[in-house]
């Protein structure tokens, strides 16, 4: 997929940047199989049914919030860092890009008035319990 980009530090996966400019026809899951978080997009031709459904219960074990954010409008800029506040990379995202939090740090400054949606695996323990600060050694 030309538009993905994975981004790997150590050889694990980080994170994924996606921009959603070109949808392949048909269903594309951009996340890997075994990610808390799974997302992908839908591309198809009027009339198309998608057969009813529902989702089994499994016994699933999240170990770790994962998140994604989608740019509505605007433009923001994530920086990751590992979790001793090393940086390891930045990215632009715009209208129309997601990026896709699997671990480490990341830190998002707007760059201008933006609309985002963010999303993440539940339950939701709140944000003393969720998250944990990092002091960005920025030298």
């Amino acid at each position: 997929m030309e538009n993905k980009l994975d981004v790997f530090h150590k050889g694990n996966l980080i994170a994924t940047v996606i921009k959603l400019d070109n949808i392949e026809e048909g269903l594309t899951f951009y996340t890997h199989d075994d990610a808390n978080i799974q997302f992908a997009t839908w591309n198809y031709e009027e009339g198309k049914e998608l057969e009813p459904h529902f989702h089994n219960t499994f016994d699933r074990n999240a170990t770790i919030t994962q998140e994604a954010v989608l740019v509505l409008k605007g433009k923001i800029s994530c920086e990751l860092y590992d979790k001793k506040g090393k940086f390891i990379s930045s990215h632009i995202l715009e209208t129309n890009h997601v990026m896709i939090q699997y671990s480490e740090v990341h830190k998002y400054t707007m760059l201008e008035k933006s609309q985002v949606l963010e999303f993440k695996n539940g339950p939701y323990f709140g944000p003393e319990a969720d998250r944990t600060r990092v002091d960005l050694n920025e030298d």
